[in-house]
């Protein structure tokens, strides 16, 4: 694609980010839950938009992604079930499962810019770039089968007795400062706190059999619930069907102008 074309495309999506219905607070169910220390589950979050504080934060180079996700939550719930306290909430944002972690992004983008999303996406057939949209309200939730359950064992096919728990963000924090060689292991390594009742190291996860750790994975799906971030795309150039998924990380989601961005010389990539 050509950079005048390209620019053309750009500004079609920033016209159409900006000029979506949105409404500055939202409220909204967790597909998880939060699991109070009594072990009440709440559910109910109220959140509202993002201001220049959170722009300006998401931007910077400094703060780690997973770091970026916490401060994110935690400035922009007002509230969870009953409480109000900022301080709680900051703790909470940070134990919340990650499952509602990426629900909660989704819904503070639309009570941000509206439910609608367009974004640009290069066809792996035909290599043309074009303009596609999702509606944000319109992504399945899924609700996790037993949200007080947290901890969960499993035989593997191997025959290995694997003890998990449901991630949060405090060990998405540590997936982010993952190196790109090692992040399918260390998202297993987060979640494992025992093999045959033993210790689990980076080096066993690596040499595990691609059965056990396909198995493992799809536990993960089953159990600990979100937001299904897989989207179905049809290239309008030549008509090839593929797969994508919609990463709240990427550019342009929290920020309508990437050609603002550029004119400013700075990245909201995080």
């Amino acid at each position: 694609m050509s950079a005048e074309n390209k620019q053309g495309l750009e500004a079609a999506v920033v016209q159409q980010q900006m000029s979506d219905p949105k409404s500055a607070v939202g409220i909204f169910e967790l597909p998880c839950g939060f699991l109070a220390p009594e072990g009440d589950l709440i559910t109910e979050v109220k959140i509202r938009e993002i201001t220049g504080v959170e722009e300006d934060m998401l931007a910077a180079k400094h703060i780690p992604g997973g770091k970026k996700i916490t401060q994110l939550l935690a400035n922009c719930l007002e509230r969870l079930g009953p409480m109000t306290d900022k301080p709680m909430l900051v703790r909470c944002a940070r134990d919340l499962l990650i499952g509602d972690r990426s629900f909660l992004m989704m819904a503070i983008r639309r009570v941000t810019l509206g439910d609608d999303f367009p974004f640009t996406k290069e066809c792996p057939k035909c290599e043309k770039e074009s303009l596609y949209r999702v509606n944000l309200g319109e992504l399945e939730v899924r609700k996790m089968p037993d949200p007080k359950k947290r901890v969960y064992e499993d035989t593997l096919p191997s025959g290995k007795k694997a003890r998990w728990h449901c991630m949060s963000g405090k060990e998405e924090e540590i997936l982010n400062k993952a190196g790109p060689m090692d992040t399918l292991s260390i998202s297993l390594l987060a979640r494992l706190d025992s093999i045959n009742g033993g210790p689990v190291i980076l080096p066993m996860l690596k040499a595990m059999g691609m059965a056990d750790r396909e198995f493992l994975r799809e536990r993960f799906d089953e159990c600990e619930g979100g937001i299904d971030t897989t989207l179905q795309l049809t290239c309008p150039a030549c008509g090839k069907e593929f797969e994508d998924q919609l990463d709240p990380g990427q550019t342009g989601f929290f920020f309508p102008s990437r050609i603002l961005k550029r004119s400013n010389k700075s990245t909201s990539s995080f």
